[in-house]
């Protein structure tokens, strides 16, 4: 995985996975209207069994918690974020 930093500067970083896993990485950057980087990029990585389907409610739920570290909330209203049916373990 690369990316560009403000001010030309370049950051690499190599994800590695045993067989029978699937990774997804997703890379959240705000961006002004001149194409310049603004705040701080955010970058979610979701790993999983290969077979196992995407957009499960763990996976609501982990992402309900990335939010919540990355606003720096000390506290989740897990109904309003993940809906009425979220069953957490």
């Amino acid at each position: 995985m690369r990316r560009r930093l403000p001010g030309g500067k370049e950051t690499e970083q190599s994800l590695f996975l045993l067989e029978g896993w699937t990774l997804e990485v997703y890379i959240l950057q705000q961006v002004a209207s001149g194409r310049e980087s603004v705040g701080q990029t955010q970058i979610s990585l979701h790993l999983r069994k290969q077979g196992d389907a995407p957009n499960s409610q763990q996976d609501l739920l982990l992402e309900a918690a990335y939010v919540a570290l990355s606003d720096e909330s000390s506290t989740v209203n897990w109904r309003n974020c993940c809906g009425e049916n979220l069953k957490i373990p």
